[in-house]
């Protein structure tokens, strides 16, 4: 093959790739997350570089005292993020399941949760939880790349903890903080109990 044909090849490949990572980044996010016969609906476009609605139907949700305003509920929070994910569980153990939200802020590698507490499966609010960076200690050597995952009813957070504001810590080292759901001055709050490091996320 001649050093053209190469040369053509190679950026048709690279092309094809970028327009592949393009769609799969900004694949539409469709999640049903139930426990027993209440859950939620969350739905999302995911359109790159733009705001998203993310929408969440509440499944099974109703008014004992008003049968009137029983049945499905919808509303939408507006993001300049996608969403990557998303998780229910029953964090403050009031029977009651709870929904986390994993949303990544645009052209960055940061990944936030967006909460929210089921009150007796009847209605919903906000589940607060801090900005990394608004704590010295936690939010040291943070540049992003979180990872997720539920623990027993607590939520874990990893990431890679970089030794100034560009380098990885050699060998790599990752902060892991555990949080558990506590009530605040006017909603419950993901506060962190627990926080190690170690070789692995």
């Amino acid at each position: 093959m001649k050093i053209k044909q190469i040369i053509v090849v190679f950026f048709l490949s690279c092309y094809l790739y970028s327009v592949s990572a393009q769609k799969k980044s900004s694949l539409k996010f469709d999640s049903l997350l139930k426990i027993g016969k209440i859950g939620y609906k969350v739905t999302c476009l995911n359109k790159p570089n733009k705001t998203n609605n993310i929408n969440i139907r509440l499944i099974g949700f109703e008014n004992k005292e008003d049968k009137s305003n029983s049945g499905p509920k919808e509303f939408s929070i507006p993001r300049d993020a996608n969403v990557t994910g998303a998780d229910i569980d029953d964090f403050d153990g009031d029977g009651s399941p709870d929904l986390l939200i994993y949303v990544n802020i645009h052209n960055t590698k940061k990944i936030y949760v967006i909460g929210i507490r089921s009150k007796n499966n009847e209605n919903v609010e906000p589940i607060i939880m801090k900005d990394i960076l608004d704590d010295p200690k936690l939010g040291k050597g943070y540049k992003g790349d979180d990872i997720y995952y539920l623990l027993e009813g607590t939520l874990v957070r990893s990431f890679p903890v970089f030794s100034d504001s560009s380098t990885l810590s050699n060998p790599p080292i990752y902060r892991k903080i555990f949080y558990r759901l506590f009530p605040g001055e006017q909603y419950y709050e993901f506060k962190s109990t627990r926080v190690i490091e170690s070789s692995k996320p």
